[in-house]
């Protein structure tokens, strides 16, 4: 994982293309075509885990190789109508999924794959890439590993990258509603806030925040709203730009019998009453 640079004249759409960016890359050198392309297909599915726990819809597309070469790679791809990083076509009966660069089909074409839908385009922002390398580099480089009386092996390599901050830019431009942004539960930087709508209700707030911190999983996840002279709306409105996946409002339900509070799933913009225990 490093910062890397990019030679932007004048950087574009906002967090998107910055000059300056964080990547994870990562390099296999396998003995054999079978093993290299085994562990190639090894990396595919922990990205797709890895996305799925990211809550990032993925489409998981044909890729040109482009200057780094190799005669397959795959690249991992956020559909977005708020960015043109690349142009997509993907069929919406299977998985069939390609950039415009490596593919000859067009849009209003028949799947390629199944035969049985037409190809829609979409926009992408890419999030992560894998490419087979063969022995494009190590033949040249002389990268070979002793197999002792079998002599050397060239060794087949294969690299792979993650954009680690075109990642959060790119659930910041998907993950929001009209009041902001809604951080998703497995990067949000705290999980749940604990509203009192006014001063009168801190104590309670007080006692939830105390038990829902002892749960866990959310430990040091749980932040008390305690600015309780500030108006309630205000209160929230921050709360909505900052973009906590739940919130907990304790107001007069409280009070009731059954002591009832508030959560409220910015994402889902569903909101709802529970008891408190």
């Amino acid at each position: 994982i490093g910062n890397k640079f990019r030679d932007e004249v004048r950087p574009r759409h906002g967090l998107m293309r910055a000059r300056e960016f964080i990547m994870k890359d990562m390099y296999s050198f396998d003995l054999t075509e079978q093993a290299a392309l085994s562990t190639y297909e090894q990396v595919r599915e922990s990205y797709r885990t890895i996305f799925r726990r990211l809550s990032l819809k993925t489409l998981e597309v044909q890729a040109a190789s482009g200057n780094i070469g190799g005669n397959l790679s795959h690249e991992f791809d956020v559909p977005s109508k708020q960015n043109d990083d690349d142009s997509l076509l993907h069929c919406p009966k299977c998985s069939f999924a390609a950039n415009v660069e490596a593919t000859s089909s067009k849009k209003g074409e028949e799947c390629p794959s199944c035969h049985d839908q037409v190809l829609e385009s979409t926009q992408g922002l890419e999030v992560g890439h894998v490419f087979y390398l063969g022995t494009k580099y190590s033949v040249p480089f002389g990268a070979r590993a002793n197999l002792g009386s079998q002599g050397l092996s060239d060794l087949v390599m294969g690299c792979y990258g993650l954009g680690l901050s075109r990642i959060l830019a790119t659930i910041v431009e998907t993950s929001n509603n009209e009041k902001g942004l809604v951080w998703p539960w497995s990067v949000a930087p705290y999980r749940v806030l604990i509203m009192p709508v006014n001063i009168a209700d801190l104590e309670a707030a007080e006692k939830i925040y105390d038990s829902i911190s002892s749960l866990p999983g959310l430990r040091g996840e749980v932040v008390l709203e305690d600015r309780v002279k500030t108006g309630f709306g205000f209160r929230m409105n921050d709360a909505s730009l900052l973009g906590y996946p739940l919130i907990v409002v304790v107001g007069k339900s409280f009070k009731e019998p059954g002591q009832m509070v508030e959560i409220h799933h910015p994402l889902f913009g569903l909101e709802c009453k529970l008891r408190s225990d």
